[in-house]
């Protein structure tokens, strides 16, 4: 009897090992999933940006070739640097709302891993509680077994 017990105790042992292994697992491949996804956005956010800056730099060495040729005709001259105010007014507009963009997107990057990481404590918390349960329940068993054993071996 007692080595039913030490094989069912080994078992049990074993049972809990591979799922504390399993869920360590999830919990790594979300993990890294997770990374990637932020280095993926702050990839794809350095790539914008740099276009951005890119195109504000060409378009900053356009107007300064304009009011060079423009340079004696100050009507022309004001017009060209409204434009140019303009454009450079949108273009740091632009990279405003692409940077309030990246924030936003790191914060429900955040507010989903937490969701996710609270959910798969959930979870892993449940399989505890039912593991616990199943140890109680096979205690019970056990102790009935012992019980009925003694009862039969001092009835016969």
């Amino acid at each position: 009897m007692k080595k039913v017990f030490q094989a069912k105790r080994k078992r049990l042992r074993m049972s809990t090992a591979a799922s504390v292994n399993a869920v360590n697992q999830k919990i790594e491949n979300i993990w890294k999933n997770q990374e990637k996804q932020r280095q993926k956005l702050c990839q794809q956010f350095s790539q914008d940006f740099l276009a951005l800056f890119q195109e504000w730099t060409i378009n900053a060495q356009k107007t300064k070739e304009e009011e060079e040729k423009l340079a004696n005709l100050i009507v022309k001259q004001q017009k060209i640097f409204q434009e140019s105010k303009a454009i450079q007014k949108r273009r740091l507009k632009q990279a405003h709302a692409l940077y309030e963009e990246y924030l936003k997107n790191v914060d429900d990057l955040d507010d989903a891993q937490e969701y996710y990481f609270t959910d798969q404590h959930g979870a892993f918390q449940k399989e505890m509680d039912a593991f616990k349960e199943k140890i109680l329940t096979e205690c019970q068993k056990q102790d009935l077994a012992v019980v009925q054993a003694s009862l039969q071996s001092i009835l016969f």
